[in-house]
């Protein structure tokens, strides 16, 4: 169980965020590698659906449409059907894959003008956007679970920089959901399984987020943002994202309540007519009302809702900002979706988070610093001497309200500084060598000193990444006795301990949908 944090991810001003992709797939095995793309615009669709129709096991591709199935001889002879929303469903023969380099898969879109589809005879007038989409908030209560259940999931967090993927976490997670009429914050989790994923690479960063740069620290900062970290679980910070699940409590920016604060702060396009496989849904481009946006935020969205029971399939929502050339850069992005299950009851399909941030470079070795330093007492002055591993900027040296310099208890004065390359002289007045008393010492603390090429002392080069975290669910309702039983507590994912279910327990790890059983090897690492 966790704590209920009264703020979630909000916008301050603008923000800063840097989007990278890449490709994560394992090293040592044979795969089918492949990639969904949009056949009108070439773009990657995220998040499709991958299943092997006989072998009732599947993948979801990941935000780059990338995804990864074993070369299995068992699939030799089965189809894979793959399906998006917005995207007609396609189904093609595995052994067509090939084996030896990258599969581009192409999904034709299925979106139709509105006005070319009578959705109800009923109807003889179009409800607008903002009408469907109250009609589909009012009617959360009618879709979705009331009474409590429960679902199994592939979970995983990492970061990334440049085209890197860092500190790649996954867990098999139980949740256990008192039902949408209850609050998130009393629902409970069991860790089910751990581990960090070594075939990438690992850096020391902090599981907390703060609000300014600690330079001896590895600490998070979102600049000019706000996000309340869970006491470092990352899982926790996901989840209190899920706007339709937490759809009467405060969320994010700017949904905020979802019942109340989404239709007000947003404006909302035509509605289009789309499918996902044979359900039409109601696809609603969104922007954020001017009066949140202002000059420097683009908030853009999309939502989806059936059109007979006005429930909500998914909730896309981006927010980004435009710097001085107009150049646009995302801030954080939340998407997630649900689907109908056996019993046409609405159910989390995934549910991914991701947000920027700037962290100290762990590895920088370069940022101006101080390598060595001593003093030097005459009768009636002293002499703190400095050595530095770049050449001091004497303009900056030379301004003495960039100093606050005690000696033992008692503030010494700059009398004069003199630069000599990466050594400098600082002569102090008012004090004398009486003042350093046995077991004090000078203390020194710089304000703006920087070296020739403008790095401030003790500045390390900060780092821009991306946090991801992501949840996709594998099986509901499946009843479960534990050898070792231990709910998930308010501090980071790795440090919770693990439930030990009995029996058997056949679930894994880089494949977020299905369960293996006797094919438990079959499949390999999915990104």
């Amino acid at each position: 169980m966790f704590k209920y944090s009264r703020i979630r991810f909000f916008i301050i001003c603008s923000l800063f965020c840097v989007v990278f992709s890449n490709e994560l797939y394992a090293q040592n095995a044979v795969y089918v590698r492949g990639k969904i793309v949009s056949e009108d615009k070439g773009e990657a669709i995220p998040f499709t659906s991958i299943a092997l129709k006989k072998n009732n096991i599947g993948v979801y591709a990941n935000e780059e449409g990338d995804f990864l199935f074993s070369d299995h001889k068992a699939f030799y002879s089965d189809s894979l059907v793959i399906t998006s929303i917005g995207y007609r469903r396609k189904a093609l023969l595995f052994s067509s894959l090939k084996k030896n380099a990258m599969n581009i898969i192409t999904l034709s879109p299925a979106t139709i003008d509105f006005d070319e589809i009578i959705v109800s005879e009923k109807r003889r007038r179009k409800p607008s956007a903002s009408t469907i989409i109250s009609r589909a908030i009012s009617k959360i209560r009618e879709n979705y679970p009331q009474k409590p259940f429960s679902y199994i999931s592939y979970y995983r967090d990492y970061q990334k920089h440049k085209d890197e993927y860092l500190n790649f976490n996954e867990a098999i997670v139980q949740s256990l959901d008192n039902g949408f009429n209850r609050v998130y914050w009393n629902n409970k989790y069991r860790l089910l399984d751990y581990k960090k994923n070594e075939d990438f690479p690992r850096i020391n960063l902090s599981t907390h987020y703060t609000q300014t740069t600690d330079y001896d620290k590895p600490t998070k900062v979102i600049p000019r943002a706000i996000i309340e970290d869970q006491n470092g679980n990352e899982l926790f910070m996901l989840v209190v994202h899920d706007a339709i699940r937490n759809y009467n409590t405060r969320t994010y920016s700017f949904v905020y309540r979802f019942n109340k604060d989404f239709i007000p702060n947003h404006l909302f396009e035509k509605p289009k007519i789309t499918y996902n496989s044979d359900i039409p849904l109601y696809e609603i481009d969104f922007t954020g009302n001017p009066g949140i946006q202002r000059d420097s935020l683009e908030i853009t969205g999309t939502i989806y809702i059936q059109p007979h029971d006005y429930s909500i399939h998914k909730l896309d929502y981006t927010c980004s900002y435009r710097d001085r050339r107009q150049e646009r850069h995302e801030i954080y992005h939340i998407s997630t979706e649900y689907g109908y299950d056996e019993n046409k009851s609405m159910q989390l399909k995934y549910l991914s988070f991701r947000n920027a941030f700037d962290t100290v470079d762990p590895q920088d070795s370069t940022y101006f610093r101080i390598t060595e330093s001593h003093w030097r007492a005459g009768p009636s002055a002293i002499t703190l001497i400095l050595n530095f591993n770049n050449p001091i900027d004497e303009v900056s040296a030379k301004q003495k309200a960039n100093y606050d310099i005690l000696v033992g208890s008692k503030k010494a004065k700059v009398s004069n500084v003199i630069v000599q390359g990466t050594r400098m002289f600082i002569d102090l007045k008012d004090v004398s060598a009486p003042d350093l008393k046995e077991g004090s010492a000078i203390g020194f603390e710089n304000k703006r000193l920087s070296d020739i090429n403008g790095r401030i002392l003790g500045v390390k080069r900060l780092i821009h990444l991306n946090q991801y975290r992501e949840l996709f669910v594998q099986e509901y309702n499946r009843p479960l006795l534990f050898e070792k039983d231990c709910l998930m507590d308010y501090m980071p994912v790795e440090k919770n301990c693990i439930s030990k279910p009995q029996g058997e327990f056949n679930y894994w790890m880089n494949t977020p949908k299905g369960k293996l059983n006797d094919l438990e090897t079959a499949i390999g690492h999915q990104d």
